[in-house]
């Protein structure tokens, strides 16, 4: 039995350790995107009827509304509602003409919220008869229309907050854009049954985009690499004649391999003439790339630039946030027919999703294409992300806090890869009645956590949090959010290493190494320390009460640590060697513990892993204690 030294006296000074206000969150600047130039872009001002100032409503249907609403939005206090109850009706909502510059490129985005849209349980993308999507009209200097481009579409069902974007180019003879949302429901017609619907609009943003130069090496061929070697190209590079990452689709109906000396590699992909339209190729399904502003160059030829219809296209999608781009090969855009020609657009890529790459032919005329290459120009942390989206976040009402600590433990852990070597049966000894909910680390297509709680309520209904070697990447922006308001509202967090955490996983730069005590490593090998014959741990002199309770007359080992670099206010309770192996901080109004070290590793013989050693569970559970801040939870020892 484990007897525990002076629990009265466990948490002395408790209240007297210095608690830091939370980090400002506030925007951070993006070099390349300017000011917003739509006006009340969140819809916080009103007229007295109900309408947002600077934006134009049409309404037709019973009960059919466009209204400034405060119960629902995503920042700021007020969102945009276009309500359609009744079928049919339709409802739209219009900006007032914003200045642009022809030729010059914009960012449009805007959030949108779903609920309706279809009968099917959760959110299923199948069209029932009631439908939503946006189109920006561009005007001349009159403001005459002159063209207008579909900015995107809304999915068919019930959806929670979520972004919409895509860059513009202005046309020629432009000198204003028009935002235009619109929304139908033809339910009844359509479905037999009439599907009341709600669509609420935020954050809306068109915002002059400054390209950043493409770098000099993404202009040079690519390199080859033998099998087995290691790709040192930062970028991307898919050849769709020769790349196995285009099979789907290649070499069918609309498509042939054809030998090209003037492409890169000496082969293309070619439609051929009178094919019909369809798609050339499919690639795989790549995994998430880190959030950043990317550039896809594209080498295609035509044999007709004199032709008015587009050869054909290539388009990029994400799982999560959609389309990402459409690159048309209209003939007018190349001067010479039957020669290369270098396509470029931009994209952000800003989720944990998959993404991929289509080539589609309009089969009018023969036309090749050599190569696509992904070029990445900057990655992007999460502040900055938030800043080019508001509210991406997500809202958590202020008034919500962590739960007490009561006669009951509630924990969740987020159960990475080898997470039991890590004995999270140490969670058992929390207190006398605990109960456990395990959010999972999915290995599939890409990574993703099942069972993570959908709201900042569930979340925040937990007494500790417990991260067990989990990649920082895996987090949604919002879930990292909820997790670091948390925090500094109360609630505790441990995180646990591994070969999946901490630098290893992208938290440099997150939302979640801002609740940290430390920061981590820039890169992969600058955050290893691996040991071979193992480093020892040692309590600090003198150790806090509930350290004392743990024997490391064993000598404990760790044989992989995570080099960091300690914040001014970090507590180092055991060291491995001269380096932290558990540290523990405050951020806002609660607390973090980190265990740096990896639960590998070969013990000689008569050495002790740490994992293994007896005290292990007792140290994690005391820890835990420790950032709970729980003097009143009821105590187990065993």
């Amino acid at each position: 039995m484990k007897t525990f030294l002076l629990v009265i006296t466990l948490f002395a000074g408790l209240f007297a350790a210095r608690i830091h206000a939370a980090e400002t969150t506030s925007p951070a600047a993006i070099p390349w995107l300017v000011e917003n130039l739509v006006l009340n872009s969140g819809f916080e001002e009103s007229t007295e009827t109900g309408l947002p100032r600077s934006w134009k409503a049409v309404v037709q249907g019973k009960a059919t509304a466009v209204t400034v609403v405060d119960d629902v939005r995503l920042t700021g206090n007020r969102s945009l509602r276009l309500a359609l109850p009744e079928s049919p009706a339709s409802v739209g909502a219009s900006s007032d003409p914003i200045p642009v510059e022809a030729g010059k490129t914009y960012l449009f985005s805007l959030a949108r919220r779903q609920q309706g849209f279809n009968t099917l349980p959760g959110y299923q993308n199948q069209y029932e008869g009631v439908n939503s999507y946006v189109t920006v009209q561009w005007l001349n200097p009159q403001q005459q229309a002159v063209s207008s481009v579909n900015a995107g579409s809304f999915p068919y069902g019930a959806t929670p907050w979520g972004v919409l974007d895509t860059f513009l180019q202005a046309p020629t003879g432009v000198a204003f854009a028009v935002i235009s949302i619109h929304a139908g429901n033809n339910s009844l017609t359509h479905s037999g049954k009439t599907i009341p619907s709600t669509l609420w609009l935020d954050a809306v943003q068109l915002r002059e985009y400054r390209p950043p130069p493409t770098p000099e090496w993404a202009k040079a061929p690519t390199p080859r690499i033998v099998e087995g070697g290691h790709e040192t190209t930062p970028g991307r590079a898919f050849f769709a004649a020769s790349s196995s990452d285009f099979g789907n689709g290649r070499g069918g109906q609309w498509s042939k391999i054809v030998v090209d000396p003037a492409a890169e590699r000496g082969s293309a992909l070619q439609s051929p003439a009178g094919c019909g339209k369809g798609i050339m190729a499919h690639s795989t399904y790549f995994p998430a790339m880190p959030a950043g502003l990317y550039r896809l160059r594209v080498r295609v030829k035509l044999t007709d630039s004199a032709a008015k219809e587009k050869a054909g296209f290539l388009d990029m999608i994400g799982s999560i946030s959609g389309p990402r781009l459409l690159l048309e090969f209209q003939p007018r855009l190349f001067p010479k027919a039957g020669e290369y020609q270098v396509m470029e657009k931009d994209f952000i890529l800003r989720d944990n999703g998959w993404w991929d790459i289509r080539i589609y032919t309009d089969g009018n005329q023969p036309w090749s294409i050599d190569y696509a290459k992904v070029v990445p120009l900057q990655e992007l942390q999460d502040r900055e992300l938030m800043s080019i989206y508001p509210g991406i976040g997500g809202e958590i009402n202020p008034a919500l806090k962590p739960r007490a600590q009561d006669k009951t433990c509630r924990a969740l852990f987020i159960a990475g890869l080898e997470y039991d070597v890590f004995k999270p049966r140490a969670l058992r000894l929390l207190a006398q009645t605990v109960e456990i909910k395990t959010a999972w680390l999915k290995c599939g297509m890409f990574l993703t956590l099942g069972g993570f709680p959908e709201t900042p309520e569930e979340l925040f209904d937990f007494s500790a949090i417990f991260i067990c070697n989990v990649p920082a990447r895996v987090f949604s922006l919002s879930q990292k959010n909820y997790l670091l308001e948390y925090v500094n509202r109360g609630g505790a967090v441990i995180m646990l290493g591994g070969d999946q955490g901490f630098e290893r996983g992208g938290l440099r730069g997150s939302l979640l190494e801002t609740a940290l005590p430390l920061e981590t490593a820039a890169t992969a090998p600058d955050g290893l320390k691996y040991a071979p014959e193992g480093l020892t741990l040692t309590p600090v002199e003198p150790p806090p009460l509930w350290l004392q309770e743990c024997d490391f007359t064993l000598q404990p080992r760790a044989y992989f640590l995570h080099r960091v670099t300690l914040k001014p206010e970090a507590k180092v309770f055991v060291k491995a060697s001269d380096l932290p192996f558990l540290v523990g901080g405050s951020y806002g109004k609660g607390r973090v513990v980190c265990v740096l070290a990896w639960p590998f590793g070969a013990p000689s013989a008569g050495q002790t892993a740490f994992w293994a050693w007896p005290d292990w569970v007792y140290l994690l559970r005391n820890a835990a204690w420790w950032a709970m801040q729980s003097p009143k939870l009821p105590r187990v020892f065993w």
